[in-house]
Parts: structure tokens; C-alpha cells; sequence
């Protein structure tokens, strides 16, 4: 995912001084993220969220003031 996201800011600055440079490495320079975010997603799908997790550290969080209270 760190490899994917560098990609991006990388391929629009290459954009920016060489276009035609760019043109040539795009398919390569995107290939990661063509890779990562697909499985990214299929991770969060199959694994989810644990519930009991996500409240025992909600419940543990200090609660946050709403602006009526402040």
C-alpha cells in the first residue's frame, strides 16, 4: 500500500516535465496500485470488523464534547 501511494504523487509529477515520459512509465508506475487497493478491499470484505473489539475500544475512548457542551 506505502509502494501504491508513492506511485500516485509520482506519476502526476512526471506528468508536469515530461509528458511523454510519462506516457511511456504510466502502465508500470500504476501496475502497484493496481495490485494493492483491489486486494485492499478484498482483505477488508473477508476479514470485517470485529464488533466486540470496535466497542471495548470505543467504550475505553475519552468521550469527545459536543459543541452544546462547551
Amino acid at each position: 500500500m506505502q509502494l501504491a501511494a508513492a506511485c500516485y504523487p509520482i506519476n502526476s509529477f512526471a506528468l508536469l516535465p515530461a509528458p511523454a515520459f510519462e506516457g511511456g512509465i504510466f502502465p508500470a508506475i500504476l501496475l502497484p496500485c493496481l495490485i494493492a487497493e483491489p486486494s485492499f478491499a478484498l482483505w477488508l470484505m473477508l476479514k470485517g470488523v470485529n464488533v466486540t473489539e470496535w466497542t471495548k475500544r470505543a467504550d475505553a475512548s475519552p468521550a469527545i464534547a459536543s459543541p452544546t457542551e462547551i
